[in-house]
């Protein structure tokens, strides 16, 4: 949220949305603009609740990553699929039975959303604008390298728990 206050954002779009919490979220703390995309269509349905309940102000597009988006935005925001696939079997039943594996699943090393998601960014973010995700457990160092081709001020933010969940960039033409 500080980085939307500090830099005075006017428009987020949130990636992989999922349940649309992390949009809301923001929309509800700074009175920005957002968007929130997912390919799920069940995602969407809880979304578009989830807005509802909270009276959010939130475009909705069903989108496959940048597929169906057109506009650019202040900041792009994601929680994608984060899970290396050899690892969805291993997780707590509460979590592998009854999220969609859609929701899980980030390929052989659980990176390939924020691979894809980083090289298309700067083709949807304004000028000086921000690129925020929520990373797996052990994986900031290697999404900070993965932005750091493409991104300024690259760095990583620790949770409650102090651990290294969260890693942001800065896009500048």
């Amino acid at each position: 949220m500080n980085i939307i206050k500090e830099n005075n954002l006017k428009s987020c779009l949130d990636m992989c949305c999922g349940s649309g919490i992390i949009g809301i979220t923001i929309n509800k703390e700074t009175n920005i603009k957002v968007t929130c995309a997912d390919i799920s269509i069940k995602a969407l349905r809880v979304a578009k609740r989830n807005i509802n309940l909270h009276k959010a102000n939130i475009n909705i597009i069903k989108s496959n990553l940048f597929c169906k988006i057109k506009n650019r935005f202040d900041i792009i925001v994601s929680n994608p699929p984060y899970i290396p696939t050899q690892d969805i079997e291993k997780l707590d039943s509460v979590v592998k039975n009854h999220e969609p594996h859609l929701a899980l699943d980030g390929s052989s090393d659980g990176l390939k959303f924020y691979r894809e998601i980083i090289a298309q960014a700067p083709n949807f973010l304004n000028n000086n604008g921000w690129l925020c995700f929520e990373v797996g457990i052990n994986q900031a160092k290697e999404v900070e390298e993965l932005l750091k081709n493409n991104f300024k001020n690259v760095k990583i933010v620790k949770d409650y728990n102090n651990i290294e969940r969260v890693v942001i960039g800065n896009y500048v033409k």
